[in-house]
């Protein structure tokens, strides 16, 4: 389960994301996996890109794709939605990667309980901080299993330590 920061601050970056996400639904084409792109910013946006389904990845992206960054920050509607899927059977061993700037308020405790039952459950939760650093909401981060910084221009990842 991915979820996408398509907010405001993320203008200069989401042509990075999109990259990500071709690359990712290449790789779930090939292994035959499910995978949902869940975008945010003031409201919450579903792609199913995943293997079953009739449309290729590629085709099921391309509304992903058209997408501009704009609007407000507010993740918690698209993290909501991720806990009620992996509630669902065929979402239990799913792991969640949140691709944002992080430039948001904090989640509000009820929502940081959920993430840490789900964590319990051996739900891992990815953070990957486009560009920003010094503006990133690392409470956020820190609720996270692991986290990873990228900046435009790098050859690598680096792993964010807490």
């Amino acid at each position: 389960l991915v979820c996408v920061d398509t907010s405001a601050s993320m203008y200069d970056s989401l042509d990075i994301v999109k990259a990500l996400a071709l690359c990712l639904a290449e790789v779930v084409e090939k292994e035959k996996r499910r995978c949902y792109f869940l975008t945010f910013d003031c409201g919450c946006r579903i792609y199913d890109i995943g293997y079953g389904c009739k449309k290729s990845p590629h085709k099921k992206l391309r509304h992903f794709l058209m997408e501009q960054a704009d609007g407000g920050t507010d993740p918690s509607e698209g993290l909501e939605m991720v806990l009620s899927l992996l509630s669902q059977k065929n979402w239990k061993d799913a792991d969640v990667l949140t691709i944002s700037d992080f430039e948001m308020d904090n989640l509000d405790s009820d929502l940081k309980e959920k993430i840490k039952i789900q964590q319990s459950k051996k739900t891992k939760f990815y953070g990957l901080l486009i560009e920003g650093k010094h503006k990133a909401n690392m409470d956020i981060l820190s609720s996270f299993d692991e986290n990873y910084f990228y900046t435009k221009g790098d050859t690598k990842l680096e792993k964010l330590e807490f």
